[in-house]
Parts: C-alpha cells; structure tokens; sequence
C-alpha cells in the first residue's frame, strides 16, 4: 500500500485517540463538577464559620460517600498543632440535633449535599439558623409539588415573554390548591401519603362528540328513545341498564377515562407537562430532544414532526391561551386537547 494511505491512516488513528482521551476527560470533569459537597465547620463560639468545598478525586471522596478522614479534617482546621484532631459534632438534620462522630465517620451524600460540622465545645455557631435555613432546595417536582411546578413554571414563561419583548407588563398569577381535588380551574392536592398522585380525568364529551343540531335533534324518534332504555324487575332498581342507540351514541355517551395505554400524545396529556418538555428542550441544548421526550413521556414514541408541530401552536397562540390552560393545571381545562380547540377558535376567528 502507498506510503500516502499509511500516513493518512495513521493521523486519523491519532485524531480519533486524541478525541477519546479528550471525551473521557470531559465526562470525568463534569462527574466531578457535579458530585460536590459544601462543608461547613465552626471552631471557636461566635466566630465566622468556616467554608470548604471538596470534589470527588483520588485524594477526597468517591461518591457518593464521603468519609470524615483526617485530609478532610486538616483542610477545615480541624486539627491542632501537634497534630491531633479536636472532638467533633455533626448535625442531623432527620434528628435536627448534633450527634458526636469520630475520625473516619462516613456519611452517605445526596447531589448538592451539605455537611455541618462544629467542635464539641462550641455553643454558639454564627449564621447556623441562616444557613441551614437556606440550605439548598431541590428542584420542584411535579409529583411532590404540583402547585409550586405551576406556579414556577407560568411565572418562567411571563419572565421569558417580557426578556423578548412580546409583552409591557406580567401580572403575577398566584395558584393556590384546594382542599378538593375537582375545584375547576385549581391544582389538583396531592396526598402523599397515599398512591393517588394523579387523579383519573374524565374529558367531558362535548369536547370531541358536538352536541346536535336541533334539525339533528328533532329527527330522533321518541320511540326510539324509550325502546333504548331497558328497566329490569322494579324489585332490583339498580340492576337498569341504558342500551346505546345507533347513530346516536356520539350525542350521549361519556368519554372513557384515559390510561397510560389509550392516551394519545399531545391531546391526552396536560399542557403544564408539555410545555416543561418543550422548556427543557430550550434548555438543554446538548441533550437529544427524544432523550427529553423519554424522560417527560416514557413508553411512547417519539416524532419530531408532531413535537415540531406543537411547539410552533404553542408559540404562535395568545398570551391569554397560555395563561388560561397553566392555570387550569391538571384538570380537565389543562388537556392539550382543550389548548388545541381554543387555538382553533382563535384561528377562525
């Protein structure tokens, strides 16, 4: 073979190594990056508290425990001139008290942890209420938090139409949840103490069977009517039933409540959980957009084409569509399907 060849060959091989090592030291950084622990530790009372921030690496931790090793305790000061460590308290948030632990004392750590530790004769901790306090809060989840994923969610996309100019001036729309889980308009209350994080919704019928003209109305024979109703034994009222009639079981029947195996995307979902996937979408633009879809929608398949689609309806519709189908949360105003008829209207109109 041609030295040429050989050559070319031999620089791609040495490219294609050269990019390998540089992916993997990425993906190394970045797990470093994100597996972090702020630790704070107060050695004299009333004194400024001290600050130290440790990443995951061959000389700290390996995630996700972190043990109190003597290293970390000298990087805090926590040791003395001769070389000897002073006894340490660690505070328990579950047991909202400190607790005595030792040299070697592991903790296991969750993204974003926060380790308090104090000396043992210490009694007053400058800023400890104000720091734990504010310790950070996990991002609001939709399961967990559905009123505050509303709210954040509505008050994300305002801030965004002012940045862009579209608008003069946003009205802060407060969302508040109700006692009842069928308040209309309202979010939905969550038990967490039971499995019923999302009730069964019921489309009501008028949304994809219209109601019939009175031309259409009058032609129904009333014989017909009473020949579809049968009434079992007077001694059993609750065993009647109502036969469907033909042609006419779009004008009466009720729409089946969707399962996670009939619902058809986007109709059969909530606009607040669609429009958080098209968010995420925005913002993460180095993650697939079906890796997102995954994530918001699992199980279902992914067509860019239809997620193209919606997002331009979602975007070309009014601010006060926007705002209306939010603010209905989950409920049966807050369906896709419901935003998709509005923007119809609009677009008649």
């Amino acid at each position: 073979m041609p030295a040429i060849f050989t050559d070319q060959w031999k620089k791609e091989q040495e490219l294609e190594e050269e990019r390998r090592m540089t992916q993997s030291q990425q993906k190394i950084r970045a797990t470093q990056a994100r597996h972090t622990v702020v630790v704070y530790a107060w050695l004299e009372d009333a004194k400024p508290v001290m600050v130290h921030e440790f990443q995951e690496g061959p000389s700290t931790f390996t995630w996700p425990y972190f043990a109190l090793s003597m290293p970390i305790l000298s990087n805090v000061d926590f040791t003395m001139p001769d070389g000897s460590t002073v006894r340490i308290h660690l505070y328990r948030k579950g047991l909202s008290t400190w607790v005595n632990v030792s040299i070697g004392h592991v903790i296991e750590l969750q993204e974003g942890a926060r380790i308090f530790l104090k000396a043992t004769h210490v009694t007053d901790c400058q800023d400890f209420d104000k720091l734990l306090s504010s310790e950070a809060d996990s991002p609001m989840h939709l399961c967990y938090n559905l009123p505050g994923e509303c709210r954040e969610l509505l008050e994300r996309y305002q801030s965004k139409r002012l940045l862009l100019g579209k608008r003069k001036g946003v009205d802060v729309i407060e969302i508040t949840s109700s006692e009842d889980e069928s308040t209309p308009g309202g979010c939905a209350k969550l038990d967490l103490c039971s499995r019923r994080h999302f009730r069964k919704q019921r489309l009501p019928a008028s949304l994809f069977h219209p109601s019939p003209s009175p031309a259409a109305a009058a032609s129904i024979n009333t014989g017909d009517v009473a020949s579809a109703i049968e009434v079992s034994d007077d001694s059993h009222p609750s065993s009647r039933s109502i036969t469907p009639m033909p042609n006419s079981l779009d004008a009466v029947s009720e729409v089946p409540s969707l399962s996670p195996l009939t619902k058809q995307w986007p109709a059969g979902f909530y606009a607040v959980n669609i429009v958080q996937f098209f968010t995420d979408c925005e913002e993460k633009l180095t993650v697939p957009m079906g890796t997102i879809f995954r994530q918001h929608f699992p199980g279902l398949p992914c067509r860019h084409s239809t997620i193209n689609e919606n997002h331009k309806r979602w975007q070309d519709a009014p601010q006060s569509v926007h705002d209306n189908v939010l603010r209905a949360g989950q409920s049966d105003e807050g369906l896709w399907s419901v935003f998709q008829m509005q923007t119809r209207k609009k677009a008649k109109v």
